[in-house]
């Protein structure tokens, strides 16, 4: 379909998309009108709050499950999470771990609504269906068909017209202190102690999983290593000793290990530290760990068929200044 002006001017040639992203508020659907939308959702990306990203000239409020408004205003000290729900294929743990966190901590959700069709049953959730299922959550929502959700979509990158649409969350710190648009997907991989569900909070979690992390966790005790000479070395040796793991990827393509390669420069830092910290209480050991079976080499940097650790960076790396 076409959108054409009263001159016979087309205006839009997709007016499929035009309509899933503006909606009504595109009207008159001119090339003029959509970069006008699109610099406020610039503007609002720039600069986000709660006002800027959920209010509008005619509405400052949003909506309980019985229908009451409440004011934007009255959550600008929370942590706010805007949930775009699609009815069809709703995470159940994700909805359970958001009510945990409600019920423990200055933290409120805003529901938005998706309403387009399911292109798979060609069925739309219409606004009983919105009532219906916003009844049973203890949260708020942007009232059924706001234009607002469409500029949300806009501005994180939801598309309406997303066939394989999933829930998705994006947190708003208190006073718009800080934005993560990738909140659901932090909240399904941690659970309920990744609160407020910010990628800072997966990186504090990882890096307490790595503190506890010991060598016994990871291997067999009857675990031997090989050096690249062909001599053994046991696992109870590299017991109680620095060491770090080297996880290399293997990928198809000869330039990963040309000498001008991010993974030649890494190999070269590291057999100059080891080296330097060698006979020192700064010591460590290196273990290669490899990511599949694929065998090619220049053979400067290592034999990709041995495994190994310090030794082989020593002897694999030996033809470097």
């Amino acid at each position: 379909m076409f959108v054409v002006d009263p001159t016979s001017l087309v205006l839009q040639c997709d007016s499929g998309y035009v309509f899933g992203e503006f909606g009504a508020s595109g009207y008159p659907f001119s090339d003029k009108r959509l970069e006008f939308m699109l610099a406020e959702d610039d503007a609002a990306a720039k600069q986000p709050s709660l006002r800027t990203l959920l209010a509008t000239s005619e509405r400052d409020y949003v909506i309980s499950n019985k229908g009451h408004k409440v004011s934007i205003e009255t959550l600008e000290d929370k942590v706010v999470a805007l949930y775009f729900y699609h009815a069809r294929s709703a995470n159940h743990y994700l909805i359970e771990t958001l009510k945990v966190a409600k019920n423990n901590y200055k933290f409120e959700v805003v529901l938005l609504y998706i309403t387009e069709p399911d292109l798979c049953d060609g069925r739309s959730y219409g606004e009983n269906s919105f009532w219906k299922e916003f009844k049973t959550m203890p949260w708020l929502a942007l009232p059924f068909r706001d234009e607002c959700c469409k500029k949300l979509g806009r501005v994180f990158r939801q598309s309406n017209n997303d066939a394989e649409g999933y829930d998705k969350l994006v947190i708003i710190g208190p006073h718009g202190k800080f934005i993560e648009p990738f909140g659901a997907d932090i909240l399904l991989e941690y659970g309920i102690s990744a609160y407020p569900f910010t990628f800072s909070k997966a990186v504090e979690l990882e890096i307490e999983k790595i503190k506890q992390l010991k060598l016994e966790k990871l291997w067999d005790k009857n675990t031997v290593c090989r050096r690249n000479n062909g001599s053994q070395v046991s696992f109870s040796e590299l017991c109680g000793k620095r060491v770090m793991l080297v996880l290399e990827r293997i990928g198809g393509r000869k330039s990963d290990f040309c000498e001008s390669s991010p993974n030649a420069y890494f190999l070269i830092m590291l057999k100059g530290r080891y080296l330097l910290t060698k006979g020192t209480d700064d010591e460590f050991e290196v273990i290669r760990i490899l990511a599949d079976n694929l065998e090619f080499s220049n053979g400067r940097h290592f034999d990709l068929k041995i495994e190994g650790y310090s030794t082989s960076l020593e002897g694999d790396l030996g033809d470097h200044n």
